[in-house]
């Protein structure tokens, strides 16, 4: 059975979707080991395998063992969700133990939060994934990884992005 496993072809969405199903016990086994367990966690990390495996199948080329391509697509997204969250916790618990030393905290100040929330969701999707990873302290090699860019072409956009959102700050600030 493992050895006919390894070989197996899927060729389109639905039999993908089916071998999905045949392996939900060895995702939710990949999605446990790398969250906290909660309920919550396991569904996001459940949902974002599920869509990158199939945005990644667009590209499959059938090459090589299918389990082999697959297993990898679901062990590295697990690992880069691990690894947002961890740093993502890591920044929230600084975030908390700065504020206790500051009289005034503009993250906490619901009117500044808001703006930057607007501002924020004024760029497009991918502008805004960017931004969000580079808030939360990936590296630029990081992000370039994650979105699939080069360093060059990260750089570039984050400068630009920050010049964006400090132009829209501006006008937002003198429109208030």
């Amino acid at each position: 059975m493992a050895q006919m496993e390894e070989y197996t072809i899927i060729k389109n969405k639905e039999e993908l979707l089916e071998y999905i199903r045949q392996k939900e016990k060895f995702l939710y086994a990949v999605c446990l080991a790398y969250t906290n367990k909660s309920r919550e966690e396991v569904e996001d990390l459940y949902q974002e395998i599920l869509c990158r495996v199939f945005e990644a199948f667009k590209n499959y080329k059938e090459q090589g063992k299918f389990f082999s391509w697959f297993s990898t697509i679901v062990i590295n997204t697990a690992i880069t969700y691990y690894r947002y969250e961890k740093k993502r916790i890591k920044l929230f618990n600084n975030i908390k133990t700065q504020q206790q030393t500051l009289s005034y905290d503009p993250v906490n100040d619901k009117d500044e939060r808001d703006k930057f929330y607007k501002i924020l969701d004024s760029l497009d999707l991918k502008d805004k994934n960017i931004m969000m990873l580079y808030l939360e302290d990936y590296s630029i090699t990081e992000i370039a990884q994650m979105t699939d860019n080069k360093y060059t072409n990260i750089t570039t956009k984050i400068h630009r992005l920050k010049k964006v959102l400090k132009n829209i700050y501006n006008k937002m600030n003198v429109l208030i």
